[in-house]
């Protein structure tokens, strides 16, 4: 299916799709880091203009078998935050997104968009305006004498992000969950994840039941026999033999993680919230409003900028 720019230009990210609170809203990626979380450090990554991280949440949700969500995700990021400051980016966006709708083994191709995005100038009033019913500053336009730059990725430029196979399956997070999610945001976007105590424990215990939530591990349990069990919260194998197999492949021995990896996926349990306030110092919006209560008074933005 192709997507564009002018595709969607009446739909925004306005009640794109709740994503529900506490247990409504885990959902393990392949890595087992909560994906409504890694949509919201893919949204700050790019905002700080960090393009390795920026490429490492995109692959992270790529991979775990969200790819149209992404893609939304990506666009709408585009529009919102983007469009007015780099308005000439649409044609090479579209371009590459067509070369991916006609070739979408070329997934580098969504990498190239990510981090020509991460390296470009933008204005978040609009946004600020939209979802708080903040009034900011009419910013004056830019002009800055700093070359444009597309930025075009090749395959060997996502080998790093691809997902990684070892024989001894348990060692894989040690590899592979290099940053910490960002946490320090979900008052801010109004989630409402679960206690850390909580998340430990869905995190050692029963991962494979929020991990089936995923397309990738959906797939990787059915051609195990994997059967859901709603009531324990628990994945079950037909037999030792088919249980065993799986955890040869995949098993990724959770409760034996190290602190960091568990803390990288789950949080670290003392991240300050951060305000809207502390949102627009940090990202220069400039609202009229001397003083802005966290929250605001417009829609939860779990409700418009997060896609599940």
């Amino acid at each position: 299916m192709s997507h564009s720019i002018d595709d969607s230009e009446e739909d925004t990210t306005d009640g794109a799709l709740c994503v529900g609170n506490g247990d409504e809203c885990i959902v393990f990626t392949r890595y087992l880091y909560n994906k409504v979380e890694v949509k919201q450090s893919l949204l700050f990554a790019i905002l700080e203009k960090n393009g390795y991280e920026s490429l490492f949440w995109t692959y992270e949700l790529y991979y775990s078998g969200f790819h149209v969500e992404l893609l939304e995700f990506l666009l709408n990021v585009y529009k919102e935050v983007y469009y007015e400051t780099n308005k000439k980016m649409t044609y090479f966006i579209n371009n590459t997104l067509n070369e991916w709708a006609e070739y979408p083994e070329r997934v580098w191709l969504l990498g190239s968009i990510v981090l020509t995005m991460s390296h470009r100038d933008y204005d978040l009033n609009p946004f600020i305006t939209r979802y708080w019913n903040i009034r900011c500053h009419e910013k004056p336009p830019m002009v800055s004498k700093k070359p444009k730059f597309i930025i075009h990725l090749t395959d060997d430029d996502i080998v790093s992000y691809r997902t990684l196979h070892l024989p001894d399956s348990y060692n894989v997070m040690n590899y592979v969950c290099r940053y910490p999610i960002r946490k320090e945001v979900n008052t801010l976007f109004s989630i409402d994840i679960p206690d850390r105590e909580t998340m430990i424990k869905y995190f050692e215990i029963n991962w494979l039941y929020y991990a089936y939530r995923s397309p990738v591990w959906k797939e990787r349990i059915d051609e195990y026999g994997g059967i859901i069990d709603d009531e324990q919260k628990l994945v079950h194998f037909p037999d030792d033999e088919h249980l065993e197999e799986f955890h040869q492949r995949w098993g990724y021995d959770t409760q034996e993680q190290k602190p960091i990896i568990k803390c990288n996926c789950i949080g670290f349990g003392n991240e300050k919230q951060i305000t809207l306030m502390d949102f627009c110092n940090r990202f220069n919006a400039t609202p009229v409003l001397k003083k802005v209560k966290p929250g605001g008074s417009a829609e939860p933005l779990a409700n418009t900028i997060v896609h599940t």
